[in-house]
């Protein structure tokens, strides 16, 4: 799990979806799956001490949260009840998977093989999900210092804080611009005038 990658790239590819949708709830959407998994995972580990495929289905880190049909199951409570949060929800979780999606193809590995498609396209690309290639949560912890995860998690959170600022700052934005464009256009209507024979 990278908290700021997934909560400040996430947030920056939903806003073009976002509107009228409550951004608490887009944030939690983004960091669903893995609040989902992670513990369902490590949990059946140290209640049976059995690891990946010996557990079972449970396998991974990566089984529902991170299913197309939690999504899937998220918008439908949206459409039938006009749920904002649930389809804040789902496009959070959207971003996590894309996210999760891309890492994977950074990495090296093919998401569609063993990687987080396997989870999106359960069960109907059969009953299974990736396996953990983690021996604990330690060394889940230790692989997430790779270059492409610091990089994420960096940008992640200059677009958190880019965002925190723009929102504290819009009012002042939005007054600056419309200014700007008064002053534009009170210079362009002079030249005009001129211009005019």
């Amino acid at each position: 799990m990278f908290v700021f990658g997934h909560t400040g790239i996430g947030r920056t590819i939903a806003a073009p979806f976002a509107r009228g949708l409550p951004e608490r709830w887009i944030l939690a959407g983004t960091l669903l799956p893995d609040v989902i998994d992670k513990p369902l995972y490590y949990g059946m580990k140290l209640l049976t001490g059995l690891s990946a495929v010996d557990i079972g289905l449970i396998s991974g880190t990566r089984t529902f949260g991170h299913t197309g049909a939690l999504m899937i199951a998220f918008s439908a409570l949206a459409a039938l009840f006009g749920s904002r949060p649930a389809a804040a929800l789902a496009l959070g979780s959207a971003t996590h998977l894309l996210l999760d999606a891309l890492l994977d193809l950074s990495s090296g590995g093919l998401p569609w093989e063993n990687g987080v498609v396997v989870a999106i396209l359960f069960p109907f690309a059969g009953f299974r999900f990736p396996i953990t290639p983690h021996a604990d949560a330690t060394a889940h912890a230790w692989s997430l210092v790779r270059p492409e995860i610091l990089v994420t998690e960096i940008v992640g959170i200059f677009l958190l804080g880019w965002h925190y600022w723009k929102d504290r700052h819009e009012n002042a934005i939005i007054r600056d611009a419309r200014d700007f464009a008064q002053r534009v256009r009170k210079k362009f209507s002079w030249r005009r005038k001129q211009l005019k024979p």
